[in-house]
């Protein structure tokens, strides 16, 4: 993928995963949610700095500290993501959760899963959010996962899946220009392994296309071995990868 078009991607999904507060400084995006989400919760090298590295890396680090938070690197192709992370490697930063964007092209018609029964909760945020934590099995940040949630101004759906009247899967699609966006496919505990991560990106897939988009997008931890081999089977590529950063005593 050109870096144009990775510039493009990545600034089009910072929209449709806004921040509470995003600060701009000498082409790197300063990115703050109190603790939710790390995308949100990260500086991310855009364009080429016009100031020294060792200083920009400084800035940065207190400007988080003084958000009494302890600041996030995410190296992406883009600017200065190589130098950076040469520069933090050296200087006391660990990289972890290696993650990849898979994309693919809606041209062709999208079979969806005729067992599940769909809801949008677009309008009833807290109440997906609730879910999504029991699905997770973790409740930490509901306050500021809800805000983020409704800060999305772009058009979205919080679709939650149904299979004999029960919740099976749930997920949120955000469309942004002629890009579909999927975030957070989340299946309950005792219902995976069953065709339901797979059933809940045709939807969104389809969503997305029957509104415009020609191309779909999300992001996995590349660990994550079974979303990996998911999103391949539906026809996804890999389009470029980002790595995360953070103080190795942090």
């Amino acid at each position: 993928m050109a870096k144009t078009d990775i510039e493009t991607l990545e600034l089009g999904l910072m929209s449709a995963w806004p921040a509470a507060r995003s600060v701009w400084h000498n082409g790197w995006v300063l990115r703050w949610t109190n603790g939710y989400s790390k995308r949100a919760n990260s500086v991310t090298p855009i364009y080429k700095r016009g100031a020294d590295l060792a200083k920009q890396v400084a800035w940065c680090e207190q400007y988080y500290k003084g958000l009494g938070w302890n600041v996030i690197f995410r190296e992406t192709p883009l600017g200065d993501g190589a130098e950076m992370a040469a520069y933090l490697e050296g200087n006391g930063y660990a990289r972890f959760d290696k993650s990849i964007v898979p994309i693919r092209e809606l041209s062709e018609k999208i079979e969806l899963n005729q067992n599940v029964v769909w809801e949008d909760w677009s309008t009833r945020a807290v109440s997906w959010v609730s879910l999504a934590a029991k699905f997770r099995g973790d409740d930490a940040g509901e306050h500021e996962h809800v805000a983020l949630l409704e800060r999305i101004v772009n058009e979205r759906v919080l679709a939650v899946g149904y299979v004999d009247k029960e919740p099976v899967v749930i997920g949120v699609g955000v469309r942004f220009g002629q890009w579909v966006s999927i975030f957070e496919v989340l299946v309950a505990k005792d219902r995976r392994r069953e065709g339901w991560g797979r059933a809940i990106t045709e939807r969104f897939m389809s969503w997305g296309k029957d509104r415009g988009a020609t191309h779909a997008c999300l992001q996995v931890v590349r660990a994550n071995e079974a979303a990996y081999k998911l999103y391949e089977t539906l026809g996804f590529e890999n389009a470029y990868e980002y790595i995360y950063w953070r103080k190795e005593d942090g």
